[in-house]
């Protein structure tokens, strides 16, 4: 991040992509609604049949999922990771080993979220 100043503020990258993001997701459940009604499934991918267009869509869908929970995590684990790394650099342990480590915590960081997620959805 060259200039961080551009990530803040009303017109930064942060705010207007959260934006879009939330106008599309709002969109897709106003269009999902008008077209299922009061039938809508509790998920946009059980409201779909299992034609060729709409198998190709689950599968498109699923591909996003998958994609942006990564390019959600990234920011997550830059900010984090760092204070990890300074101690093992303060240790002189060599690069290899800090790669390694970094892969283990976004490992250990995917496992946490994903335990925390099959806990939420039992607390109904």
């Amino acid at each position: 991040m060259k200039h961080p100043h551009e990530m803040k503020g009303p017109t930064g990258v942060l705010s207007v992509g959260i934006s879009l993001v939330t106008i599309i997701y709002a969109a897709c459940g106003f269009y999902g609604y008008i077209t299922y009604g009061d039938n809508v499934a509790a998920s946009i991918t059980l409201n779909l049949s299992n034609s060729p267009v709409d198998f190709s869509v689950k599968v498109m869908l699923m591909l996003v999922v998958f994609v942006s929970y990564l390019l959600q995590e990234f920011p997550v684990v830059e900010m984090l990771f760092p204070y990890i790394k300074r101690p093992l650099r303060a240790r002189s342990v060599k690069r290899a080993y800090i790669i390694g480590i970094e892969y283990a915590f976004r490992f250990i960081f995917v496992l946490i979220t994903r335990e925390l997620l099959l806990y939420l959805r039992n607390q109904k």
